[in-house]
């Protein structure tokens, strides 16, 4: 098969394949996919929000702040994701991660030539202040200097009404990749699809629903507890072969519970922000099969 050849590892960002999953709910009357996040080189979905904070700061400026230090208080992943990011622009860069971050990400960030700090909850803003002041230049890779929802933000939308033909009915994803649900709608808003994007929060204690606490501008909010999400991540992986996360997990229950209210014959989407080979639970109490 003739194939593109792709000019620098960040171009491979995005155009992630969309995985029909039919073994995953038995005598569920409509079609499952999954949009396959980890297929990115970084590894997740956050490729995409470092691409896109990265070149917002090089349309910015005029240039890329070469020489300089961007400093960013970011989750694990999305830590990696601007460590390769900034790697190919030749930008220096330190993660705050508050309260640090389970292996294989240090080891992961240090393969990227990437600094990483390990901060008490709560106090990164004062930590990177107390950086930007006293290390010249450095700067911030701050999200409220990009756009409100920009272009990568939305392209995984893009992406799945492509493959679908604008039949896209539901799209869940976890309410912890606000720019990911915030694209979603946005895009689904302007094109004129009728999908309803569902964010999914997963965790001891539902968060507030209804119409006026529904955050990121999405149709719904579905709350999963860890064993919901667990139980569905172990399904994910005995029916399908997929090494999912806690994310992935919690969107299939997600989809479970609102089984009852999807008509016969739709598209459901779950987006997987990343795969399940960082996921610690999926490492846990496990015991290897004797030959």
């Amino acid at each position: 098969m003739n194939q593109a050849v792709h000019r620098g590892i960040i171009s491979t960002i995005g155009s992630t394949p969309l995985v029909e999953l039919s073994r995953l709910l038995d005598g569920f009357p409509s079609r499952v996919f999954m949009k396959m996040e980890r297929h990115n080189p970084g590894g997740s979905i956050e490729d995409r929000t470092a691409l896109s904070l990265v070149r917002e700061v090089i349309r910015r400026e005029g240039r890329v702040p070469d020489g300089s230090l961007a400093v960013e208080i970011c989750t694990p992943e999305l830590a990696v994701s601007l460590a390769q990011v900034c790697r190919y622009y030749g930008i220096d860069f330190l993660a705050l991660l508050e309260g640090g971050a389970p292996d294989p990400f240090p080891a992961l960030l240090t393969a990227y030539g990437a600094r990483h700090e390990a901060v008490a909850p709560g106090t990164a803003p004062e930590r990177m202040a107390e950086i930007i002041a006293t290390v010249s230049p450095a700067f911030r890779l701050s999200t409220s200097a990009a756009p409100v929802w920009p272009q990568e933000d939305s392209d995984t939308m893009r992406e799945i009404a492509e493959a679908l033909e604008d039949r896209v009915d539901l799209v869940l994803c976890d309410l912890a990749y606000p720019r990911t649900l915030g694209g979603c709608a946005e895009f689904a808003r302007i094109q004129g699809l009728d999908t309803a994007v569902v964010g999914v929060s997963r965790g001891p204690a539902p968060v507030p629903t209804g119409p006026l606490a529904i955050p990121f501008g999405v149709d719904d909010v579905v709350w999963v507890d860890q064993k919901e999400a667990a139980l569905m991540r172990e399904r994910l992986l005995s029916t399908e072969g997929l090494l999912a996360d806690s994310t992935a997990g919690a969107a299939a229950a997600a989809l479970v519970q609102l089984a009852h209210r999807i008509p016969a014959g739709s598209n459901c989407v779950i987006v997987a922000p990343a795969g399940g080979d960082r996921c610690p639970e999926n490492f846990e109490h496990k015991e290897a099969t004797p030959c």
